[in-house]
């Protein structure tokens, strides 16, 4: 359906949510805190240590498990010098994929939002979509 509107008797909103690093003495390991206390990575995911990867909600907004996986994923590819086939980092073969995409292009990550009913996204708006010229189209889901 377009154009619908939903009405609610209550709205449920959650603000300052922040990584639970304190305490753990990352600093201390030369790991790049930034100033909410989430781990400073680069598009790869790695952090100011070579060889040592964050991902998920210690990385910061969107902290959503769906992203963190797609993250852990990709490390873990990164880790191994595996492609990336079936996570964020995926590319076609023969594609000049750069992977310091991960951090840079968030659009690129599942949101799942797990309210009644759950929503879930991925890449840009249909409008943002028709803006860039990809075309798009409205769909709906059912249980």
């Amino acid at each position: 359906k377009t154009n619908t509107v939903v009405k609610s008797h209550i709205l449920m909103t959650a603000t300052g949510r922040q990584a639970n690093t304190r305490g753990l003495d990352l600093e201390r390991s030369g790991v790049e805190l930034d100033k909410g206390g989430n781990i400073v990575v680069d598009g790869f995911l790695s952090t100011t240590v070579d060889n040592i990867y964050a991902a998920g909600d210690v990385l910061g907004p969107p902290s959503l498990a769906s992203t963190g996986i797609e993250q852990a994923l990709a490390v873990a590819r990164t880790m191994f010098g595996m492609e990336t086939e079936g996570t964020v980092g995926w590319r076609e073969p023969d594609t000049n994929y750069d992977p310091r995409s991960l951090m840079s292009d968030p659009l690129k990550y599942p949101i799942g939002i797990w309210t009644l009913p759950e929503i879930a996204f991925i890449g840009s708006t249909k409008k943002g979509a028709i803006e860039k010229g990809l075309g798009g189209a409205d769909g709906v889901g059912e249980a």
